[in-house]
């Protein structure tokens, strides 16, 4: 049988993103107007925190980082599946 937990995160994301588009497509100005602009700044604003947060979460995961450490020896009460 399959496991449903993945789908409805990506379901609820899907969901969102479409009602976001939609009210942004209806605040933008009209035809013939700067409309294309407003459409670029919305990519940025989208694309750049996709391309630092990366850079970002993996400093932050490294601030609990010890060397020669895993959570598989680290923790004792760890238990494969």
């Amino acid at each position: 049988m399959g496991d449903a937990a993945g789908a409805e995160p990506t379901l609820g994301l899907g969901l969102f993103a479409a009602v976001d588009q939609a009210m942004l497509l209806d605040e933008l100005p009209e035809r013939g107007s700067d409309a294309y602009r407003f459409l670029g700044i919305v990519g940025f604003a989208t694309a750049i925190p996709q391309s630092v947060a990366p850079l970002v979460a993996s400093g932050i995961l490294l601030i609990g980082a010890t060397e020669g450490t895993s959570p598989t020896r680290s923790c004792s009460s760890w238990q494969p599946f």
